[in-house]
């Protein structure tokens, strides 16, 4: 960071990349812009899955339709508004019903913060020399600024890797109710084995 940009008094905050663009963010934040790669490659398989969970949930006789109306939605909010459409007319158990409907809040969870990472201004702070992101909602009158160290940044890879395979889990649990069974039954078969392991 240049001495200019930490003495301008009203200038707090500077943008990310504004000075020195590419190699100012690898060279400053290289685990930081790692962990916003990261997060956007499992987004992007976290999307997939939910067209997979649409395709179920309709039991559409033609995939490629279930696909089609999908992948045509301009924002994820509306994918995941005919998720829900779409699990209130489905056929479910109580158990699959409720676990849809975790897949889908926690999703508006990620969603959320994966937003602001990904549609925030990034700027570094010139009084601590962190990175944030800028965010404002629609609604909003004024920004507010997220901080987005490392550990903030992990903290959304771990509940996105927690969303991914709760999500896959239901895809299995949907398209092969028995396949399903017989793998919880072995991991509750090997979680028994290690837990007379350590006692």
């Amino acid at each position: 960071m240049t001495q200019k940009a930490k003495q301008t008094p009203d200038d707090f905050h500077w943008p990310l990349g504004k000075l020195g663009r590419s190699s100012e963010i690898e060279n400053l934040f290289p685990e930081e812009a790692m962990c916003i790669g990261v997060i956007t490659i499992l987004w992007n398989n976290h999307e997939q899955n939910l067209i997979e969970l649409f395709k179920l949930l309709l039991a559409a006789p033609v995939p490629n339709v279930a696909s089609a109306i999908m992948e045509r939605q301009f924002t994820h909010k509306y994918r995941r508004d005919l998720i829900e459409i779409a699990r209130k007319h489905a056929t479910l158990s109580d158990r699959d019903a409720q676990w849809t409907d975790l897949v889908i809040k926690k999703t508006k969870i990620v969603a959320d913060r994966r937003n602001e990472l990904m549609h925030g201004r990034y700027v570094v702070s010139a009084k601590d020399d962190r990175l944030y992101a800028e965010v404002s909602s629609p609604n909003a009158v004024k920004q507010k600024r997220q901080r987005n160290d490392i550990k903030a940044l992990r903290e959304v890879i771990s509940g996105l890797e927690e969303l991914v395979g709760l999500t896959e889990g239901l895809l299995v649990a949907l398209r092969d109710p028995v396949l399903y069974e017989k793998i919880m039954q072995e991991h509750s078969m090997r979680e028994k084995q290690s837990a007379q392991k350590t006692t």
